[in-house]
């Protein structure tokens, strides 16, 4: 296989390196974990992007126009994943006895299906850019590539996404979300 492209090669090597630090449940909010979850969600767009461009065994400048496009819509979907996070953790107080939690169980499962309706637009999007001027061997790469990547690491892109116990063959996120009811 081709040796990865330079551009790919500048991500920085501390991205790449070690585990993240053990810490509380992914929910947690404090600015040691907001770092934590940038620092994992870093080294998870550099995995998937390396990824690719060995998938589909780009030349520099594709690499840098693989990468443009996953950035751009991994900025739509972060909001996204957002949503979802903080959706759940009402769901998950709210299954655990939480009063003010169970006034908003509706509008959280409202706001977890809307979320996920456009991460699946915004990812169809994305794969599309991508394939956009493939061979149709690598369309098939790029499709196969993406989705192993997502059954393994989830909806991983954002905060909380990272895997846990529980995942079914029914995808990564369970029933309605994140890490489902299923993998809390």
């Amino acid at each position: 296989m081709k040796t990865l492209p330079l551009v790919l090669l500048a991500v920085p090597f501390f991205v790449l390196a070690g585990p993240p630090e053990p810490g509380p449940r992914a929910g947690a909010t404090s600015s040691g974990d907001a770092a934590r979850f940038d620092h994992m969600e870093q080294r998870m767009r550099a995995a998937r992007a390396m990824g690719l461009v060995e998938a589909l065994e780009l030349n520099d400048a594709d690499a840098a126009r693989l990468r443009e496009i996953l950035t751009r819509y991994d900025d739509q979907r972060k909001p996204l994943m957002r949503q979802v996070h903080d959706s759940m953790l009402v769901l998950r107080d709210a299954a655990s006895g939480d009063k003010g939690a169970q006034r908003q169980v509706d509008e959280s499962v409202r706001r977890v299906f809307d979320a996920r309706a456009k991460l699946e637009s915004v990812d169809r999007e994305m794969y599309q850019e991508i394939a956009r001027d493939l061979s149709p061997e690598k369309r098939a790469r790029a499709a196969v590539f993406l989705a192993r990547f997502q059954g393994r690491f989830g909806m991983g892109m954002g905060p909380g996404g990272s895997p846990g116990p529980g995942r079914g063959p029914g995808g990564a996120h369970g029933a309605i979300g994140e890490r489902g009811m299923r993998g809390q």
